[in-house]
């Protein structure tokens, strides 16, 4: 191969396999079969990036050992549905994606707000349009074979923001799902356990910045994003939803290979439903903190009232995909927080008070909670890095520095509003993370819209700071 020929994806990350074959603790890696041909590889490389049929990552361009291409199948039927889903039956990782209409409220029902999965292995790929199929309850539209390998902890379930999705499928569907992979955690892993440990964290980062830096091309994020999912698909739709489940796959393989590679090498993450964090390998420290850098998690509950999708992704500041309502794990990080973080580190800067602006003027009340978060953010020390998110900053903003109830944040943040228990957890979260200032009266009042458990568990150090050991304890004036 010559130096300017571009490798394959799984080629680019297993080429060092044979040489750590000796150790019997090395972790062999076998990578998959099908591959993007070089000369296709190459030509999409460069092809111009205003391009954009041409220079995209897409399923469409692998092939297998024989130049077979991924068989794809639209399923809008029960019947077929039931068939095609008995080819994944026995795979070990899949690719894993829903789409639902945009906007849809809960009385648009199953057939709005699950309206398509999407499931792909190495060579086929399944849309099964569940909108499209005969009926209205969750007999009638799930086939019984997806709800089986959905719920199968023996069966990989990857993609970016799949607690989410599933949260939308447990709600509408009745799926309690396990084996749930969050890509983004062995993403985290491989790129900075080795040198940046600090950086591993639950925090999501876009299918389509993984895709463009280990998969080697862009992923095309267009118009059909917003589409209808509800509605029969036309052949771009079908081509990016296939794609985007597709990328789980190919995505997983290169991460982990490039995991087995790492020495000393870290285990696997665990699956997301069992909210465990990410573990290092043996003799790996975080520098900066005294263990890893994390932070809170919503409850499945409230997740399913959280902010939107979209709203939440550009939160982070990683994320550039749109999806709809009930995706909240987005907007915080996964993990829960650690009795081990040094409270020194978590010490925040000194708070301006900006004022209480009129009632009546959201935007305004919005700009004024940005501005002090600016001013927040530079007033930081520069070896310091946010522990909370900015979502959960901006209602902390509102509610301490410009006294608004609940009520009026959880307006100002979103139109519908937010749930309150929402921007509960989002201030409280920001108060526990960056230890910030509080008036003892209001932070009962918040603490008290939580579930005891919830409190006890996570915010059990404000409990502290108010001399109180449960939630039960607590009087409000």
């Amino acid at each position: 191969m010559g130096d300017n020929e571009p490798p394959s994806d799984d080629e680019a990350s297993s080429d060092d396999n044979a040489s750590d074959s000796d150790s019997e603790d090395v972790e062999k890696h076998i990578p998959l079969t099908y591959q993007i041909p070089r000369e296709t590889l190459r030509a999409a490389m460069n092809t111009s990036k205003s391009n954009v049929d041409g220079s995209s990552w897409s399923y469409t361009m692998y092939r297998g050992p024989n130049d077979e291409k991924i068989d794809l199948h639209y399923c809008r039927n029960m019947e077929v549905a039931e068939t095609v889903a008995q080819y994944f039956v026995d795979e070990q990782v899949l690719g894993f994606d829903i789409e639902w209409k945009p906007n849809a409220s809960a009385a648009a029902g199953i057939k709005g707000n699950a309206s398509l999965i999407q499931l792909a292995s190495e060579n086929r790929i399944a849309l099964f349009h569940i909108s499209l199929f005969k009926g209205t309850t969750a007999d009638e539209l799930l086939p019984p074979t997806i709800k089986t390998i959905l719920e199968n902890p023996a069966i990989l379930k990857t993609g970016v923001a799949v607690k989410s999705d599933f949260t939308r499928l447990r709600k509408f569907l009745g799926v309690e799902a396990r084996g749930v992979f969050e890509l983004s955690h062995l993403y985290k892993l491989v790129k900075f356990s080795k040198d940046e440990p600090e950086k591993v964290n639950r925090m999501l980062v876009s299918l389509a910045n993984q895709v463009a830096e280990h998969l080697q091309l862009p992923l095309n994020k267009g118009a059909v994003r917003e589409s209808d999912w509800s509605k029969p698909l036309l052949i771009d739709q079908m081509r990016y939803a296939a794609s985007d489940a597709y990328a789980g796959v190919r995505l997983f393989d290169v991460l982990e290979a490039k995991r087995k590679k790492l020495r000393p090498t870290p285990p696997r993450p665990q699956c997301a439903e069992l909210g465990l964090p990410i573990a290092l390998a043996e003799g790996v420290v975080v520098r900066k903190y005294k263990s890893r850098k994390v932070a809170v998690v919503l409850d499945e509950e409230e997740e399913e009232e959280s902010d939107d999708y979209q709203s939440a992704l550009e939160e982070q500041e990683a994320i550039e995909e749109s999806d709809e309502e009930t995706s909240s794990s987005l907007d915080l990080p996964e993990d829960e927080l650690s009795d081990e973080v040094s409270e020194e580190e978590l010490v925040a800067p000194p708070t301006k008070r900006v004022g209480h602006p009129p009632a009546s003027s959201p935007t305004s009340a919005l700009e004024l909670a940005n501005f002090w978060l600016d001013a927040w953010h530079a007033a930081m020390p520069m070896h310091r890095q946010p522990i909370a998110t900015s979502g959960q900053m901006r209602a902390y903003a509102l509610w301490h520095e410009q006294n608004l109830s609940l009520a009026e944040v959880a307006a100002v943040l979103r139109d519908p509003p937010l749930a309150t228990s929402t921007v509960s957890n989002y201030i409280l979260s920001a108060v526990m993370l960056e230890q910030l200032p509080f008036k003892e009266e209001r932070i009962k009042v918040l603490l008290k819209t939580m579930p005891s458990k919830v409190v006890t568990q996570r915010y059990w150090r404000i409990l502290r700071t108010l001399g109180v050991e449960d939630v039960g304890d607590l009087e409000t004036g």
